[in-house]
């Protein structure tokens, strides 16, 4: 358990990094030239992967360090299975 919470949170980390590194090659790309329009959709495709994979990522990180993860889960089985 304590492994898996360390590699999620290295996950999160390299994801802010990308992330990051994305927000100021932009910010260099605007200062120095015009921006074309592949770079715009490169940038925005970057963008929602990144968005994507961030939001997945601390969902399941939240998930993992919930201590009633499993009874929550069984509760609704059983709620499931019940009606």
């Amino acid at each position: 358990m304590c492994i898996a919470r360390v590699l999620s949170v290295k996950l999160l980390l390299c994801a802010l990094y990308v992330l990051f590194r994305t927000v100021t090659s932009v910010g260099n790309m605007v200062d120095t030239r015009t921006i074309s329009q592949s770079e715009v959709i490169g940038l925005i495709i970057r963008l929602a992967v990144l968005t994507g994979v961030t939001f997945f990522s601390v969902r399941w990180m939240i998930s993992q360090l919930d201590p009633t993860n499993k009874q929550k889960k069984s509760a609704k089985k059983k709620v499931r299975y019940n009606t």
